[in-house]
């Protein structure tokens, strides 16, 4: 495995929610269901949560741009940005 295609596989799995926004119906909502249980599920504090939410912003934004490259302008299948 490359350097590049290494790359791609991460991108793509931020992107789509790690295979969430493949579902045929309703993945953005999908996705913000998948965040809620994380949420309850993960007793982080507001620090940590700040932190997540820093993190899968800027993983987000680098994740979502490099996908689009690759494919049609924002396709529905990327989830990061609901």
């Amino acid at each position: 495995m490359t350097v590049k295609s290494l790359k791609r596989m991460t991108a793509f799995g931020i992107a789509t929610g790690f295979g969430i926004g493949y579902m045929p119906y309703a993945p953005g909502t999908a996705g913000s269901l998948l965040a809620l249980l994380l949420y309850r599920l993960l007793p982080l504090g507001n620090t940590g949560w700040l932190i997540v939410s820093v993190v899968a912003f800027v993983a987000g934004i680098w994740a979502a741009g490099l996908v689009e490259k690759e494919s049609a302008k924002d396709p529905g299948w990327i989830i990061i940005d609901e």
